[in-house]
């Protein structure tokens, strides 16, 4: 059975992110974990005489209080969540929920140690974003630490249904892994997976011929018309991704995810939160195994 971990927070996102989870999910069986991670507040105190103030300490009626708030929250979540399952007459997902004390980004790592989902499906912010959205400031931290693949989706969209798939390429060791994944994801779907490659300089040559490489690995994709594989030159890299987004009609965009760089290897050291900020899209990033290895080594 196929896991996923929804973090939620209880705004609107949420919601678009279990829809997503929820559609990705309904071709077969699937568990869902509806997760919420709550802190209680910190007692402060008067840095003149170190003397707290009552009305801060944390009471155990406090943190009682606090964590039936955090079930309650998902228990109406997913009586919601079920109904709309029922309506659509899904029957092969599961819904889980669990509810934890401490910070949220170390609570869901924790999460995809303990209960090895086979992807995490988060709201960010995306444009317009808000630093009082607990999930929005955390989204990132997660796709750099996560040893699975994670779906961030940003804020004030709506589901849309998934047909064109964006894989930005910079010929990656661990890209072959990572596409395979993505197609084994997207199998259930009728799908069309674009990798692109933009090249800035005179490498022409040795890029298609890269790019030759990945399309005879995925020959038989290539073949059936599902897969279509690009190399465009244009010295503003992210530009380049933004027409071909609207040129192909993308519903969502995967990449590669590693400590060195991800979309600074693709973009510039400086651009890669706003690309993660403003992007108007779904992102599924895949985990650099490359890295692993270089660990045990």
């Amino acid at each position: 059975m196929k896991k996923l971990v929804v973090p939620v927070d209880f705004s609107e996102n949420t919601e678009c992110a279990c829809n997503y989870a929820i559609h990705l999910a309904e071709k077969e069986e699937t568990e869902i974990m509806l997760y919420h991670a709550y802190m209680y507040p910190i007692a402060s105190a008067d840095m003149t005489d170190d003397v707290v103030d009552s009305s801060t300490l944390i009471t155990p009626e406090i943190m009682d209080s606090i964590e039936k708030a955090a079930k309650t929250g998902l228990k109406r979540l997913k009586d919601k969540l079920d109904k709309i399952l029922e309506d659509e007459g899904i029957k092969n997902i599961q819904l889980k929920t669990k509810a934890t004390n401490g910070m949220a980004e170390y609570e869901i790592l924790d999460i995809c140690d303990t209960y090895h989902p086979d992807m995490v499906i988060m709201s960010s912010s995306g444009r317009g974003h808000k630093s009082d959205k607990i999930l929005g400031s955390i989204a990132l931290k997660i796709m750099e630490h996560a040893p699975i693949p994670v779906l961030s989706i940003p804020e004030n969209i709506e589901y849309a249904k998934i047909r064109n798939v964006l894989y930005i390429t910079d010929f990656d060791e661990s890209d072959i892994s990572a596409v395979e994944n993505l197609v084994e994801i997207l199998k259930p779907f009728k799908v069309n997976i674009h990798c692109l490659h933009v090249e800035h300089s005179n490498k022409d040559l040795i890029d298609n011929m890269l790019m030759d490489y990945l399309k005879e690995h995925f020959e038989e994709e290539f073949k059936k018309g599902t897969m279509f594989f690009e190399v465009v030159q244009d010295k503003d890299v992210l530009k380049a991704v933004e027409e071909y987004i609207k040129d192909k009609e993308i519903n969502l965009v995967a990449l590669l995810h590693h400590k060195r760089g991800l979309l600074s290897k693709l973009f510039h050291p400086s651009m890669t939160k706003k690309v993660f900020y403003h992007t108007a899209l779904p992102l599924l990033t895949f985990h650099d195994i490359s890295e692993d290895n270089e660990i045990e080594d």
